[in-house]
């Protein structure tokens, strides 16, 4: 699978690579078409998964819906009053996250071996 030529540099830590494993590690594109989404792909709860603030998801998530990597829509939020902006991969953003999500744990392997 070939990973599209931004995200290439990416360190796991950096705050878009942040996004993306988050939106990917909660099954965001699953919830594309339904109505009701889970608030953790809504800006505050990514905020607060990823230890950012609000305004930095908002600063960040332009240049990945830019990219191709991320879309958004107003959702009906799971046990909420009201509709809220929700945030999923996109097929691009997919293939993002399956090469983070392996560097993440390759990353994890070689921090458990160090430790042994």
């Amino acid at each position: 699978m070939a990973e599209p030529e931004i995200s290439k540099k990416w360190d796991i830590e950096s705050k878009l690579a942040k996004i993306v494993l988050h939106l990917g590690d909660c099954g965001s594109r699953m919830y594309l078409d339904k109505w009701d989404v889970p608030s953790s792909i809504t800006q505050t709860d990514i905020a607060d998964a990823v230890n950012m603030s609000r305004s930095n998801i908002s600063r960040y998530a332009p240049d990945l819906m830019e990219w191709g990597f991320v879309e958004s829509k107003v959702k009906h939020i799971l046990n909420g009053s009201r509709k809220k902006t929700a945030y999923f991969l996109t097929y691009s953003g997919m293939e993002v996250y399956s090469m983070l999500k392996e560097r993440r744990e390759t990353h994890l392997r070689i921090q458990n071996t160090a430790n042994d």
